[in-house]
């Protein structure tokens, strides 16, 4: 039989049979069905792969001596679940290989790879594509492009290198990443999609304007999620300014679907002239808040404020307030170096609640034990000595630093010096209810 098989091979070649009531080339599978190839194992052997099969090409042409097979024009090739499509192809049998050229396309179950040339092994069922490849995930609106990319069956995963860029597009958000290399993991019975980019990655939020450049992330679609390592650093742009929300830390996580990014270590969080340091902050953009933990230290200009814990609230991005709890602190003193002390003035309570206005201090509020300490102006080269008071509450008025106005209320108790005085005087200084002007 495999003498007729030899005998007979260049005329079987040259036919064609009807499929379907259309006259289309006599492809492998017709070859290999009905004179059959010599076994490759032996009986004892584990169960092969099924088989690749040819079902269309315009024209073919091989030899059975080294079993390579050139397939030209409109070339449709199944292995299992898998389906090749291309203009052209060679089929190394003995070596189970095909290589594929021209508008290449490998299908399989919810993917597809698009290249301009693409080596497959039978063995493994592996893959390897060059040029312009684009894996299409639908079911979960991915798409990812690439230059070049390796195939894997088991677990079914791609491995992308040539500015690999990933893209998620649903119902009008838009997820981003990039890398030097990302590997996508599809989603089978017993894993879940997952891409994981490395060296220079890019995370880009587009509906937030949020990105995040890390060397290092582990992207999940459920939950939806990014995990981040390797200098990460979030940078949410501000419509219509320059001074955008920026966070860095050792190590942060970014939850797409509600918009919360969480970030640890040697954190820092600047906006304008606003900046802050702690040991961990969660910035929900939805919500217009940053909760800071891990003793959180607030500088705007001259002025720092310490705590256990702070809350930061915005209004269009723009830090409006700051309540600091846990041996709450502040310190401030005038911007401009020329007018007067560089001692600083000092308050402190069980919370602070702190105004801004475009970011810059404008109000603090002590509150639960509040003590006040404020060292005027110096008047000639004489230095005068601090005003001090306590109460239930007191509240500065400050501008760039400069405290306007201070108000206390509630069991209000402190020492004073007033202009030309010397010696501190004891009493109220303050009525309840009642702010007083500083000169």
């Amino acid at each position: 039989m495999i003498v007729l098989t030899r005998l007979l091979f260049p005329f079987i070649l040259m036919s064609r049979i009807v499929r379907g009531g259309r006259y289309i080339p006599y492809g492998l599978v017709g070859v290999v069905t009905l004179f059959g190839f010599p076994p490759r194992a032996s009986a004892a052997a584990p169960a092969p792969s099924p088989p690749i099969v040819v079902e269309h090409a315009d024209t073919w042409r091989g030899t059975s001596v080294d079993e390579q097979f050139d397939l030209i024009g409109h070339v449709r090739i199944t292995h299992g679940q898998t389906t090749l499509t291309c203009e052209q192809a060679r089929y190394l049998r003995g070596r189970g290989e095909v290589i594929l050229d021209g508008r290449v396309r490998m299908a399989h179950r919810d993917g597809t790879l698009t290249a301009d040339h693409v080596m497959y092994f039978e063995r493994d069922r592996r893959a390897v594509a060059h040029g312009a490849v684009t894996i299409l995930d639908p079911k979960e609106s991915t798409t990812i492009t690439c230059g070049q990319a390796e195939y894997f069956s088991s677990p079914r995963r791609a491995v992308l290198t040539g500015a690999p860029q990933l893209v998620r597009a649903h119902d009008g958000e838009e997820v981003v990443i990039t890398g030097r290399r990302l590997e996508y993991f599809f989603a089978d019975a017993d894993s879940a999609k997952r891409a994981v980019a490395q060296d220079s990655v890019t995370v880009i939020d587009r509906k937030e304007r949020i990105t995040v450049t890390c060397q290092r992330a582990e992207y999940t679609r459920k939950p939806e999620r990014a995990i981040l390592t390797g200098q990460p650093r979030l940078v949410k742009a501000v419509q219509g300014s320059d001074r955008d929300v920026i966070v860095t830390g050792t190590r942060m996580s970014y939850a797409f679907l509600e918009k919360r990014a969480e970030a640890q270590g040697q954190v820092v969080v600047t906006r304008g002239q606003l900046r802050g340091r702690c040991e961990a902050v969660t910035y929900d953009s939805r919500e217009k808040r940053a909760g800071l933990t891990g003793s959180p230290v607030l500088w705007e200009g001259t002025s720092e404020l310490r705590g256990q814990e702070a809350v930061l609230s915005l209004t269009e991005e723009t830090v409006t307030r700051a309540v600091i709890t846990g041996n709450a602190s502040g310190s401030y003193a005038p911007d401009d170096s020329a007018a007067g002390s560089s001692r600083k003035s000092t308050i402190q309570g069980r919370v602070l609640t702190v105004s801004f206005d475009q970011d810059i201090v404008r109000e603090i509020i002590a509150s639960q034990n509040a003590t006040s300490l404020y060292y005027p102006p110096r008047q000639g080269t004489e230095a005068r000595g601090p005003n001090r008071v306590s109460a239930n509450q007191i509240t500065l008025f400050i501008d760039r630093g400069r405290l306007v106005r201070v108000a206390a209320e509630g069991s209000v108790v402190g020492t004073y010096q007033a202009p030309g005085q010397t010696t501190p005087r004891q009493g109220n200084g303050l009525s309840p209810r009642r702010g007083a002007s500083v000169q």
